[in-house]
């Protein structure tokens, strides 16, 4: 994803409120058109401010349920909502989706899935599962051995027994 400054993003978005078109706005600085549109939505409706990335923020699920209810029950895209939030479309986007597959559960927070370390408790309590299950495959091995021994014992005085039973009967 390019990130644009907000110098960049501000001159394009007097620009466009000064009436030039988005499509030319968008040639001239080779951004997409739909960036555009979205922040002259933002400016329009939080001013200039709402231009600044905050970075990473979190939302409660009241707040999620909301925004999904406010899109549902209106007859306004994903980036009009987004707008009057002041937060990406593609957040409300997923939002949606989540709630449509799973309902509200799929609103609620959840772990970090962008994560590749694992955690030192983690590691341990793997490392210690892994040695277990090591440990239980060797100690069943051996169970099987024990048994395929004791198996093989009793077919041999199976047939033992047979042999001396059809010698007594001669």
């Amino acid at each position: 994803m390019v990130k644009y400054s907000l110098e960049m993003k501000k001159q394009i978005v007097k620009e466009a409120i000064n009436g030039s078109s988005y499509c030319s706005l968008a040639r001239k600085y080779d951004v997409d058109k739909s960036n555009i549109i979205d922040w002259c939505k933002l400016v329009q409706q939080h001013g200039t401010n709402a231009l600044i990335h905050e970075g990473r923020r979190t939302f409660s699920i009241n707040f999620k349920i909301h925004v999904v209810q406010d899109y549902i029950s209106s007859s306004v895209g994903f980036r009009k909502i987004a707008a009057k939030y002041n937060i990406s479309k593609s957040q409300v986007c997923a939002w949606y989706h989540s709630y449509e597959t799973f309902g509200i559960a799929g609103l609620r927070p959840h772990a970090k899935r962008s994560s590749h370390t694992m955690s030192s408790t983690k590691k341990s309590k793997l490392i210690l599962f892994e040695k277990n299950k090591d440990k239980k495959i060797a100690q069943l091995e051996a169970k099987l051995k024990h048994l395929e021994m004791e198996r093989d014992i009793l077919k041999t005085l199976l047939t033992l027994n047979k042999s001396t039973t059809s010698v007594k009967r001669k």
